[in-house]
Parts: C-alpha cells; structure tokens; sequence
C-alpha cells in the first residue's frame, strides 16, 4: 500500500492543518481520496468552546449535588 497524505481535521468545523495554520477543508491539495489519510481532532478555537462548554456542564453539575 502507497504511503499518502496525512492530514489532520477538526471534528468540529471541518478545518484541516496545513503548514500555514487551519484552513477550509476545500483549500487542502488535490489528492484522491485513496491517498488522503485523516486524523481528527480540534482546531485551538474549536477546542477553547469545547473547553469552556465542558466546564459549564461541569460547573452546573456540581452545584445541582451541592444543594
């Protein structure tokens, strides 16, 4: 099996890594689909909404078992 392209996509907005930051999936480079390998993950803007979500749901859960 030929080695392609990795590349890495938020699972949230669909951005993908490149060299020069994250970008709109539609700027990666012409690749067919049998050469493109994804690793998902968060871009940084992405992961800060999780984040502060997440400490929210947190945050509410403790005060609802504190009462």
């Amino acid at each position: 099996m030929a080695m392609g392209k990795h590349i890495v996509k938020c699972c949230i907005c669909h951005r993908i890594r490149t060299d020069r930051g994250w970008e709109p999936e539609h700027s990666r480079d012409a690749f067919s689909r049998d050469e493109i390998s994804y690793s998902h993950g968060y871009c940084p803007t992405c992961y800060e909404e999780a984040l502060m979500q997440i400490k929210a749901r947190v945050a509410q859960t403790a005060l609802r078992t504190a009462s």
